[in-house]
Formats: structure tokens, C-alpha cells, sequence
């Protein structure tokens, strides 16, 4: 998305549901469903950063691009917040995904993932490649 992309879907014309703080695929079966429960940045230190607090790609649908797809959409919403990295915390067996998708592995400065979760820290470089990823897709109707 470009800065400044406003994102809006109907029921019958997108098989996105959004709001300012979730998007779910909800064609059958549903495909992705994300969301941060901070509904402006997170501030460590003097740095702005989102919070992904849940990410989930139906698991006939994982291994694709939907996923690529819907952590690029997250990046470009974190950026057009302001913010200068996004901080997740992964379950072990999705930890190879975000590594590829550029997140940083390893405990994050003023926050603290749950015990059995894995911490990432994507930088504003990360999330930059990511939004350009989410250019590269187009929705022809």
C-alpha cells in the first residue's frame, strides 16, 4: 500500500472484512485474521512501534502467498501509523516465517512476550520490504 492508502471493503464486493484494527479474509474457508488490541502505537523507549498481537492463516491456506500477503498489509498499516518497527511475539513452529519476512529473533527492550511465545522485532527497513511487497500484488475485479 501506498502511504496514505485508506483501506475499505464492502460484504459483497471484497472478501476482506476491516475495521482501523482488524482484517479477515472471509471467504470460505476464512484465510487470515490479524489484529492489535493497542489501538495506537506502542512507544519503547523513543521509538513508535506496532504491536501485532494475533496472526493466523487458516491452515489449508498457509505456505502461500496469503500469508506474505496479509504480514506485508500489517507492515504498510504499521508504517502509515507512524511507527518506526512492529513487535510480535510467535509461536515456535512460525518462527522460520517471520525470520524470512526480516523479523529479528530475540527479547525486545520494555516489552516482554508471553513464556511460551517466541519475540521479533521488525525494523523500519523490514516493514519498508514488506510494504513493497504488498505493492507487487493487484486485485483485478
Amino acid at each position: 500500500m501506498r502511504p496514505g492508502t485508506k483501506v475499505t471493503a464492502s460484504a459483497t464486493a471484497s472478501p476482506f472484512a476491516v475495521s482501523s484494527r482488524v482484517l479477515t479474509c472471509t471467504r470460505t474457508p476464512p484465510g487470515t485474521l490479524w489484529g492489535s488490541r493497542k489501538y495506537r502505537p506502542l512507544r519503547l523507549g523513543k521509538r513508535q512501534v506496532y504491536r501485532l498481537d494475533y496472526f493466523e492463516v487458516h491452515p489449508e491456506l498457509r505456505g502461500g502467498l496469503l500469508g506474505v500477503f496479509a504480514l506485508a498489509v500489517i507492515a504498510s498499516r504499521a508504517l502509515e501509523l507512524g511507527c518506526d518497527g512492529m513487535v510480535l511475539a510467535s509461536l515456535p513452529g512460525a518462527t522460520k516465517f517471520y525470520a524470512e519476512a526480516g523479523g529479528i529473533e530475540g527479547p525486545v527492550d520494555g516489552w516482554k512476550a508471553a513464556r511460551s511465545l517466541v519475540p521479533f522485532t521488525f525494523e523500519r527497513p523490514a516493514l519498508e520490504s514488506l510494504r513493497e511487497k504488498s505493492d507487487e500484488f493487484i486485485i483485478e475485479g
